[in-house]
């Protein structure tokens, strides 16, 4: 059975709790009391009497002593040796009192996470609820009480497992850590520093009116909000620019080729310019080049002429997927060749060189257009020429 009560964090003081050297909060806290609680079982709301009797004995107090502390009930409803170490964030002490009405402990929390959620809320003008984890024997005999009216049930031999912070209890703001040896009417503001985006804002660290707590607490919140905002803003902002110097980028280079660009077609639209004059020769060498092998230039442009000259030494040549630079490099190496003849004085076509040379190798019995054609590879493939 789970039974919550009420954890009020009224004021803080720094001389009545205790932040230990490891970091752990230590106070004083009211963690149940006598009196009539609701219940909701099967669909029904029940009123169950707790008496004095029953929670202030001592076999009843006993089971208070050491129990864990936990963050929400666990879902296995207990806390055991074996769900201990995910569950527990703290613990009661072993001294467990009572007045007529409450029963008080010393509760430590271990949990950093924990420590800091109790504090915000703390300054926030929130109160932190707990909730005890029990089993008792209800038994359904119904009664009237002289302050708290009707009851369909009391407790009986109550024993407690665990104590549980939870977002609501039952006993009321009365239920509270005792963080103050007097009920003041102040609360502690804390507020880290901030700096984001050009705006900075001092650390703050003062006791205000408990009224203004949650007023301050709830700007304090908003202010947080505000920082994430501006935090995504800038981001956004950066990308965005680093984004705007990509495409300044482009630009800049899209323009470099441009000028380039510019000054290629100024060359090529004066006709004693290097690149026209240059482009007229590269042409006229083609032209003799097919002359030479008898190939009709006219309506082929200069890869075309390149190919035929190919397939002029090597029949089975295709030029189907061949790139742009491999058809060149075999042309080239077609052109070393007719020059090779030239200097040994032949300056017949290529055809009657091919010939020469076939009937020249015939005594080592070789294949004088195989040959052509290893050497035409290499030096397309730029290999040295063996």
């Amino acid at each position: 059975m789970q039974r919550k009560f009420t954890l009020k964090l009224d004021a803080i003081k720094n001389d009545k709790y205790q932040m230990t050297p490891q970091g752990f909060l230590r106070c004083d806290a009211r963690v149940t009391r006598a009196g009539i609680f609701e219940y909701v079982e099967d669909g029904r709301r029940i009123r169950e009497y707790r008496s004095p009797e029953e929670v202030f004995s001592r076999a009843s107090l006993d089971t208070l002593r050491l129990v864990p502390l936990t963050f929400l009930h666990p879902a296995e409803k207990v806390v055991t040796v074996d769900n201990v170490r995910q569950r527990q964030v703290g613990g009661t002490g072993e001294n467990i009192t009572h007045d007529d009405e409450f029963v008080t402990c010393t509760v430590q929390i271990t949990d950093k996470d924990t420590v800091a959620y109790v504090l915000h809320r703390q300054r926030s003008g929130k109160e932190v609820e707990l909730s005890c984890g029990y089993d008792a024997e209800v038994i359904p005999t119904p009664g009237t009480h002289p302050k708290e009216g009707h009851y369909d049930a009391v407790q009986k031999n109550i024993r407690y497992n665990h104590l549980s912070i939870v977002p609501r209890g039952r006993a009321g703001s009365s239920v509270k850590l005792k963080l103050d040896e007097e009920e003041n009417n102040v609360v502690r503001f804390i507020k880290k520093a901030l700096k984001v985006d050009g705006f900075s804002m001092d650390a703050i660290d003062q006791e205000v009116p408990k009224e203004a707590g949650g007023v301050l607490g709830r700007i304090s919140d908003k202010l947080d909000e505000a920082v994430v905002v501006i935090g995504n803003q800038a981001a956004r902002v950066v990308e965005l620019t680093a984004k705007v110097d990509a495409h300044q980028a482009k630009i800049d280079t899209l323009t470099e080729e441009n000028k380039t660009l510019k000054a290629d077609n100024a060359g090529l639209l004066d006709p004693a310019g290097e690149i026209l004059q240059g482009l007229v020769a590269g042409r006229r060498a083609l032209e003799d080049m097919a002359g030479a092998l008898e190939i009709k230039a006219d309506g082929l442009d200069n890869q075309a002429i390149k190919v035929a000259v190919i397939q002029k030494s090597s029949p089975e040549f295709k030029a189907d997927g061949k790139s742009e630079e491999y058809i060149n490099a075999r042309y080239d190496a077609v052109v070393e060749l007719m020059g090779s003849a030239k200097k040994d004085g032949n300056n017949r076509k290529l055809g009657d060189f091919v010939l020469n040379a076939k009937k020249a190798d015939a005594r080592e019995k070789k294949d004088p257009r195989a040959e052509f054609i290893r050497k035409s590879d290499a030096l397309a493939n730029g290999e040295p020429e063996k």
